[in-house]
């Protein structure tokens, strides 16, 4: 009963982080939109990304609320998350995914590169970004495993 208790103790932490990053956007929201209000004809506007992560956030963290009120959605919850063959699943579908987008990254510099200098450059940090936080990542993995 112990273990539950901590996976408990655990989930509660991560609604109430979801709850206080929800509100966070939505306060971002609402500023943003004081400052800038949406024009007739514009289709940009940011802070519209905003309002949608706040509505993601928040139903991960009543998602979560919830399953803390039943113990059985909180044990199903904890054994779906331990499930060694969905863990290997996710590991391998996260590397083809970062293979794909690393490609996809390289192929637009190169695209890039006779088009625009500022979109070129900025494509550029964020690959090596990227590449500068996956070589930290595995530092620390290989030190830790």
């Amino acid at each position: 009963m112990k273990n539950i208790e901590g996976y408990r103790k655990k989930q509660k932490t991560q609604a109430i982080l979801l709850f206080i990053a929800a509100f966070v956007s939505f306060a971002v929201y609402i500023v943003l939109m004081k400052v800038k209000p949406p024009v007739a004809g514009e289709y940009v506007s940011p802070a519209g990304g905003f309002a949608g992560v706040g509505m993601v956030l928040l139903v991960y963290a009543i998602q979560k609320v919830r399953a803390l009120k039943s113990e059985k959605k909180l044990e199903e919850m904890r054994a779906k998350q331990s499930d060694e063959r969905l863990r290997v699943i996710e590991e391998k579908a996260i590397y083809a995914t970062y293979m794909v987008t690393m490609i996809a990254l390289f192929l637009a510099l190169v695209i890039t590169s006779f088009i625009s200098n500022v979109v070129f450059y900025t494509l550029l940090s964020v690959v090596a970004f990227i590449l500068i936080t996956q070589a930290a990542f595995n530092l620390i993995y290989n030190k830790k495993y």
